[in-house]
This record gives C-alpha cells, sequence and structure tokens, in this order.
C-alpha cells in the first residue's frame, strides 16, 4: 500500500460504511476483517499505518480475544471502538496495547475520525524508522519508569484518565501516589480545575470532616475564611485523598455519599451543598491497615465504580532505580546550582543492592545528598548516605578469599546500619520499623540491644525526632 492503509477488525457494517467515508475523504485506503483471523492474514500480505477493533461488535468474539488480537499488531498502532463506553473494555483495551480508547457510534463519525487522525499523526508522522511507542512507553511525562508492571499501571490509568472513575491508589509510603495523581489530573478534561490534597492519616475524625466538607454557613461567620473544605475547594478539579480508610466508618458512610452524589453538609450547617469532583484515594497497603478499616475502598469495588492500581515499591522494581538516580541528580545539581554529576558504577552497584525502605522518596533524598557531598563531577559509593554504601574501602571491595572474617560477624555492621535507617525513616517509630523491616516488634527490640542502639534512641528523644525527609507511614503525605 502506497497510500496510508487502515485495518478496521468488526463485524459491524455501519461502523464500516461510517469509517469508509471519512477515509475517503483522507485519501487513505481502508481494509476490513471480519475475524482476528482474517486480520492476521491481512498483515501478512500488506503494512498498515493504524489498526481499529471493534471491541463491542456483533458476536462478542473480538473483545474476548482482545490481547490475542493485539499481539499480531505489534508495529501499527492500534485504536480500541466501542459504540458503548465501559471502563472494564477501556482498562482491557490498554492493558492489552491499545494506543487509543474511543467510544462512537456510527451516526458519530467525526469523534473517530478525530481518533484516528490524532493515531496517525503520533504514530506515522512522529515515529522514526523501527519505533512503534515512545522510547520507555510511559503514557505521563515526568513519571520515569522503565518497569514492565509499572509501565502497564500507567497505561491502565492513562486509559480512565479521561472518565470521572474513581481511583484507588495502593502503594507503600514515598512510591509516588501524589506524583501519579497530578499526572492524572494534567491529563483529564479537569486540568484546568484544582488539585486539592487532603492526608486524612493524622487528624481526628473532627478534623477530617472540617477539612473535607467545611464548616459554618458560609458568611464566614465561623472563622477567618468562608469555611469552604476541600470538596468546594476542589469543585471542577480533582481531590486527592490520602489514608482515607483511617477515619471512622460513620464519617466514611458521609464520604460515600458524597462521592455518590456530590451532596453534602458542612459541620455546623443543615443545608446541603453540591460539588463537583473527581476523586482519586491514595492508601498505604491493605496489610497496615486494621479489621475494621478499609470500608470505603471496599464499599466503592462494590459498586463496580472504581478503577485499583497498585504501585510496587522500589525494591519490587530495582530496573528504575538507575534512571532515577540518574534523574534526581540532575535535579539536584540544577536545584544547588552545581555542575554535571555522573555516578560510578561501583555507587550504582550499592544503590541496586540496597532495599529502599523509604522507595522513591529516599531515592531522591540520597541523590540530593549525593550531589551535595561529592567533592568533584564523580559520585562514589563514599558520597552516599551510610546506610546505603558498603563500609568498605575501595581496596577492599574484592579481597582475597584469606581476608574474609566470619559471615556473621561481617554481615553485622550491615545489619546494624539497614536497622538504624529503618528507625530513622519510619521517626523512631519502632511498631512501623518493625513492619518496615518485616520482622516483630520483639525481634527489632532485641536486634536493637543487640547492637548497642539505645543509646541513639535516647537521644534522639532528648533532642527531638530528627527530620531527615523520611514521613512516618501511618501519617504518609501521599
Amino acid at each position: 500500500m502506497s497510500r496510508v492503509g487502515i485495518l478496521f477488525v468488526t463485524t459491524d457494517e455501519e461502523a464500516v460504511g461510517a469509517v469508509r467515508r471519512f477515509v475517503v475523504k483522507m485519501d487513505s485506503e481502508l481494509c476490513v476483517a471480519g475475524s482476528l483471523q482474517d486480520a492476521a492474514k491481512e498483515m501478512a500480505k500488506h503494512s498498515f499505518d493504524l489498526v481499529l477493533i471493534q471491541i463491542d461488535a456483533p458476536g462478542g468474539l473480538v473483545r474476548r480475544r482482545l490481547a490475542d488480537g493485539l499481539i499480531f499488531a505489534e508495529q501499527p498502532p492500534v485504536v480500541a471502538v466501542s459504540r458503548k463506553a465501559s471502563i472494564r473494555d477501556a482498562v482491557q483495551a490498554v492493558r492489552a496495547g491499545a494506543r487509543d480508547y474511543v467510544v462512537a457510534t456510527p451516526e458519530d463519525a467525526r469523534t473517530l475520525e478525530t481518533a484516528v487522525r490524532r493515531a496517525l499523526s503520533t504514530g506515522v508522522e512522529a515515529r522514526g524508522p523501527g519505533e512503534t511507542e515512545p522510547p520507555t512507553g510511559m503514557p505521563f511525562r515526568g513519571f520515569i519508569a522503565v518497569d514492565r508492571r509499572v509501565l502497564a499501571m500507567c497505561r491502565t490509568l492513562a486509559a480512565v484518565a479521561d472518565s470521572d472513575v474513581t481511583l484507588l491508589l495502593q502503594g507503600e509510603s514515598g512510591t509516588g501516589k501524589s506524583l501519579l495523581a497530578e499526572k492524572l489530573h494534567e491529563n483529564s478534561p479537569r486540568h484546568l480545575g484544582p488539585l486539592v490534597e487532603v492526608n486524612c492519616g493524622p487528624l481526628t475524625d473532627a478534623q477530617v470532616e472540617m477539612e473535607l466538607f467545611g464548616y459554618g454557613d458560609g458568611s464566614g461567620a465561623a472563622g477567618h475564611d468562608d469555611g469552604r473544605g476541600a470538596f468546594e475547594q476542589a469543585d471542577g478539579g480533582t481531590l486527592l485523598l490520602g489514608e482515607v480508610d483511617h477515619v471512622g466508618p460513620a464519617l466514611q458512610e458521609k464520604l460515600l455519599r458524597a462521592v455518590d452524589t456530590g451532596e453534602f453538609e458542612r459541620a455546623g450547617s443543615s443545608g446541603t451543598t453540591r460539588s463537583d469532583v473527581r476523586i482519586i484515594v491514595a492508601s498505604s497497603p491493605p496489610a497496615n491497615h486494621g479489621a475494621a478499616q478499609g470500608l470505603f475502598q471496599r464499599a466503592l469495588r462494590r459498586r463496580g465504580s472504581s478503577v485499583t492500581v497498585r504501585i510496587p515499591p522500589l525494591r519490587e522494581r530495582i530496573v528504575d532505580v538507575p534512571p532515577l538516580a540518574r534523574h534526581f541528580l540532575g535535579v539536584a545539581a540544577l536545584k544547588h546550582g552545581l555542575g554535571p554529576r555522573r555516578l560510578l558504577s561501583e555507587a550504582m552497584s550499592d544503590l541496586v543492592r540496597y532495599p529502599w525502605p523509604g522507595n522513591v522518596r529516599e531515592l531522591r533524598d540520597a541523590m540530593e545528598y549525593a550531589a551535595l557531598s561529592a567533592q568533584g563531577e564523580a559520585i562514589g559509593p563514599e558520597d552516599l548516605p551510610a546506610p546505603i554504601a558498603w563500609t568498605w574501602t575501595p581496596d577492599q571491595r574484592r579481597p582475597p578469599v584469606a581476608q574474609f572474617s566470619p559471615l556473621k560477624s561481617a554481615m553485622r555492621e550491615p545489619e546494624r546500619q539497614h536497622i538504624l535507617h529503618a528507625l530513622r525513616a519510619s521517626r523512631w517509630n519502632k511498631l512501623h520499623a518493625a513492619k518496615t523491616l518485616q520482622i516483630s516488634r520483639s525481634t527489632l527490640y532485641k536486634k536493637i540491644r543487640e547492637h548497642g542502639l539505645e543509646q541513639e534512641i535516647t537521644e534522639a528523644a532528648d533532642t527531638g525526632i530528627p527530620d531527615d525527609g523520611l514521613e512516618n507511614g501511618v501519617s504518609e503525605v501521599t
């Protein structure tokens, strides 16, 4: 095919007619396949620039085998087409590799035509030879990842960015929930509206209620401002709720009503207020919650009105450490007016080996520390924070066998440093540190005595909790 070629996989004759009319105007060629098998045969004979797959065509066979269909369509971009909107179909399509999900009827061919032109402009003109997608496949600019699971998660979120479906982001402290929520807001139709964030974790129920719903009658008599809560402040935009499962069941019921209907009452007021917001809920893993908690998220799942994604901790996506480290190093150098910085291979080895209990936030802080500590352009292990870098000198990194000490004593100092770092990262909260280390609290106390850490803990209590930039997961700012 010399002209732009479009392959349409469908059994819907009306849809074929609608597409054929605007394809002719585009001076392109349209090929129709009634099944995925027929489509594979056509692709073996011809080179196409775009594949349209109608996932709700009569018979339903295409929907059930959508993922199989996108395997053979690896080279040209794929647009999933549907007559009726379906969040489940949108998520399934994007997870399978579709570049776009379009809802359009034959009578609304203009919507489909716009999507086709957009896909062709980004898929044909913008692509270099042999390229089928952006270098990392990341749909959100500024969110760095190369891990396949993270990329799939982001494509799922991008698929529902245009809708108002409630999003549930689960992940440990420091994994990037706030940044993802920001990217979702920026890529949604609400991007011109405000993004308002409320972390419910450290607040009482009464404080949460006033933060969310406001107080007074709106005249300003109840306080120095107009008494608006987060729901009113985020009207027309997005509301990010952090650790909402920490509030009581009664308040969660009020919150569910506000999410369902957009209606709520300010504290101290009998009048009903309305607000149009898109809700994103960010929370720590369910294991951190008590048995009576989790009502809000469970209720949303039962309603079928939410999409849940889990953001893996950095220790499970270690392939992302090198690009993130280089990025944060460059940001830190720019922030502090420093010259270029580069990581030596020995330093990168230590970064990859470290378990990162503080996740991406800890890596960011470590790179800022390294940028400020380095005496020159090269960042070596000696420039990394003590818990991350091995304490050996460069000459000791590959010592001869005869110089090895017993394994138990050799691992004593790294274990001590790791426990000390976990305590600092949890702001000396032993219960949370034990959870981070995945040991019991009694075992942690034993290790503290074994490594002689009582004095450091006592000094921390006397001088105040040190602020090392890592927050307690119980009161996480997501």
